[in-house]
């Protein structure tokens, strides 16, 4: 049972890397094209928090309310590249600046949870 929390720690640790680099581009991002053409480093970073986040949820069958609030995170940085214009870029850019914390919000729950939980 320790090691299902040492390696449900691993992978939310992960997550948490993951999210904060993420996050911290969107925030550093002053241009339209920051937002609409996203790095090849950036996509890759997204594929494994993605894939990370169906890991754990293959791995530990327990479901929270939180589980899925990720992809309003993933639907923020997606938007832009759609929809962004130079009209709208002020809103696209608080939508990516907020919207991607939420990438962040699932992991500090779990890990919370993960800290409270006993044995």
């Amino acid at each position: 049972m320790r090691s299902s929390r040492l390696f449900q720690g691993i992978l939310l640790t992960a997550l948490l890397a993951l999210s904060i680099i993420i996050v911290r581009y969107y925030w550093q991002a002053e241009t339209l094209d920051a937002i609409r053409i996203l790095p090849r480093d950036l996509k890759f970073l997204f594929l494994f928090y993605i894939l990370v986040q169906v890991l754990k949820r293959w791995m530990y069958k327990v479901r929270n309310w939180w589980d899925w609030i990720y992809y309003i995170g993933l639907a923020a940085a997606m938007l832009p590249v759609f929809f962004a214009t130079k009209g709208n870029a002020l809103i696209f850019h608080r939508i990516t600046d907020y919207g991607s914390l939420v990438l962040v919000l699932p992991v500090v729950l779990d890990f919370y949870t993960l800290l409270k939980r006993k044995g």
